[in-house]
Formats: structure tokens, sequence, C-alpha cells
């Protein structure tokens, strides 16, 4: 009876992560039109992050 009513129901996970999908996809392009940044020190950046995590 439930699957009557909501014949849809089972698809919303499928259709949430196409949009995860599209999502991530989107940010990938938006971080490769956007360019190398000259001035990233990846070393400092590290130690940002594990600060972060105290």
């Amino acid at each position: 009876m439930k699957d009557q009513k909501f014949p849809y129901f089972g698809l919303l996970p499928i259709c949430e992560e196409k949009r995860k999908i599209q999502i991530l996809k989107k940010a990938i392009e938006q971080g490769k039109v956007s360019g190398i940044s000259d001035d990233f020190d990846p070393i400092k950046h590290l130690e940002f992050l594990k600060g972060r995590h105290k």
C-alpha cells in the first residue's frame, strides 16, 4: 500500500546523489577555470589546517 501511494519514494536517494555529483562537477570546473594561485604555500596551509583541528 505504501509503495502505491508514493511510487517515486525509492528514487529520492538516487536523485539526491545525482544532485550532489552535479554540484561537485560544477565546483571542480570552477576551480579549473579560476587558475593556479601564485602565492599558495602548501606547508603553511597544512599547518593552518592542523591548527584548526586541535
